[in-house]
């Protein structure tokens, strides 16, 4: 049975309402093109313009460590979602959710790798790797879904951080290039058919000394991931505790490193 190394709990508050306003064309400023980033079409461009004329979005505030960021979500999800089957690929990447903040506070209070660099897996509308950019961190987002990918991009080039990047990645044939310093993901842990693919990419593209975090809901399929991972990795798990006045949420952050590190 799985047992971690480090298991602490902390009562955190969850940051002050999210601030929903309407959406806007950027100006000038936001206006330039991004280039694609490996993984996917490298001659290609991504253009504001364009991604404002094929989606309806609205823009959102939030605020974390002290500093308040912007970013961009569809105004609904009705276009995702198929009407025969609605379950099947329900778009989750949509929204911001409560793990994805715990790990965007995460990353902009640690201390970024001199010359490191940060894969980040699920990025679904790459808010967190918006923050981390903005707080130093040399982060590539990646994502399997399209929309989600083009809400990644559309939010790095709002953003307009330097070393925020996107990429296509297929956790089930992933072709990405690349070691990383760090691996993070929200809410990426819930389906047991992906435990194998997900231990997969962390066995390819940590570096020997790297580590792994993760922030979820805790949830019933928790003891098999851990199970999953544990021959691999040494685990160490805290326990945060989100607040409003209206629900808590327990939040689940990990810690992952090589056992033959």
């Amino acid at each position: 049975a799985f047992r971690s190394d480090i298991y602490e709990q902390f009562d955190i508050p969850l940051p002050k309402g999210t601030i929903f306003v309407e959406a806007h064309r950027p100006d000038q400023k936001f206006g330039k093109n991004i280039n694609q980033r490996q993984g996917d079409d490298n001659d290609m461009s991504f253009s504001l313009d364009s991604f404002y004329d094929q989606y309806e979005v609205v823009e959102k505030q939030v605020t974390v460590n002290g500093r308040r960021f912007r970013f961009l979500s569809p105004r609904t999800i009705d276009r995702f979602i198929d009407p025969e089957h609605p379950l099947n690929g329900f778009p989750l990447w949509a929204k911001l959710w409560e793990a994805s903040l715990v790990l965007a506070d995460f990353m902009a209070r640690r201390k970024p790798y001199p010359s490191g660099s940060v894969l980040e897996i699920g990025s679904g509308l790459g808010a967190v790797a918006m923050v981390a950019s903005a707080f130093g961190h040399n982060i590539l987002a990646t994502e399997y879904n399209l929309d989600a990918l083009a809400f990644s991009r559309a939010n790095a080039a709002i953003s307009d951080c330097r070393s925020f990047s996107v990429a296509y990645l297929d956790w089930y044939h992933p072709d990405i290039e690349g070691f990383y310093d760090l691996i993070i993901g929200s809410d990426v842990v819930y389906r047991e058919a992906d435990f194998k693919s997900l231990l997969n990419i962390f066995n390819r593209y940590l570096k020997p000394d790297g580590e792994i975090i993760l922030a979820f809901c805790s949830r019933k399929t928790d003891t098999a991931f851990f199970e999953e991972m544990q021959p691999y990795f040494s685990i160490g798990v805290q326990k945060k505790i989100l607040k409003t006045e209206d629900k808590t949420v327990d939040i689940l952050l990990c810690r992952m490193t090589h056992r033959n590190a």
